[in-house]
């Protein structure tokens, strides 16, 4: 059993350093995907992506976050999503291991907000800044021990601050094999249930809520949005919900 364990571990995991440098060679166009690639994955900018967003990313951030939230973008990528609600906060800072998608988060960033590397190694924040709101979008399923990094975020929070994360839905078979058939996306496969979420984020989060959300980041088109439209149509919504292509969990910090 423990043998099988470890492959499972080992097809599943990938280690930090090996994300790092996947997504640093991305960027760079040394590394390719077909499907959610750089130009769907993370230029969302497009106005079909901007229509997701407005729909299902922005009512939550703005029911979440007011003028006194000192944010937390763990594991930002270019930036894109801790610049769009930097309006909101008090201030916004950006994190991320891979030092290309921290060069582009710079570039136009908001007078409120700064970006920096983390070493997936020696992990450290050299910006503190009162954090009270942590934002995580795509994030924990990427981690190589999720209760590691919680842990070393926990340093940076106090008791009751809030979490806000999002997560591919796994239960949507399209997200499933886009992962499955994704070695650096593998690691969505460890949360095959809410329950495994629950159990990851026990120790450090109080989860106050977990339910499904319509933001698609990458592809979104015509047909992706339309498709989303019809599971969060008030008449379909209650039987087919569970094939959102986001889960959302907000909670709190409980240390």
């Amino acid at each position: 059993m423990e043998n099988r364990i470890k492959f499972l571990n080992k097809f599943l995991v990938q280690k930090s350093t090996l994300t790092a440098n996947f997504y640093n060679d991305l960027v760079n166009g040394k590394n390719t995907r077909l499907i959610v690639g750089l130009e769907n994955r993370y230029n969302i900018e497009k106005p079909r992506q901007i229509e997701m967003l407005e729909k299902y990313f922005d009512p939550v951030l703005d029911k979440l976050l007011n003028s006194q939230s000192n944010l937390l973008d763990y594991g930002c990528g270019n930036g894109f999503f801790t610049k769009r609600v930097a309006h909101l906060c008090k201030s916004v800072t950006g994190v991320d291991i891979s030092e290309e998608f921290i060069f582009q988060a710079k570039m136009d960033s908001p007078t409120n907000s700064s970006f920096e590397v983390i070493r997936p190694q020696s992990k450290q924040i050299k910006s503190r800044d009162n954090f009270n709101v942590c934002l995580m979008v795509d994030v924990i399923h990427h981690l190589e021990t999720p209760e590691t990094d919680l842990k070393f975020l926990s340093k940076f929070f106090r008791k009751d601050n809030r979490v806000i994360i999002f997560e591919p839905n796994i239960m949507n078979p399209a997200i499933f094999f886009m992962h499955l058939m994704d070695k650096n996306e593998r690691g969505l496969l460890r949360f095959l249930r809410k329950k495994n979420y629950l159990d990851t984020l026990s120790e450090y989060i109080e989860v106050e809520s977990i339910q499904y959300n319509g933001v698609l980041i990458g592809p979104a088109n015509k047909l992706t949005n339309a498709i989303v439209a019809i599971i969060n149509y008030r008449l379909f919504k209650p039987f087919i919900n569970w094939l959102n292509p986001k889960i959302q969990i907000t909670g709190r910090f409980k240390l």
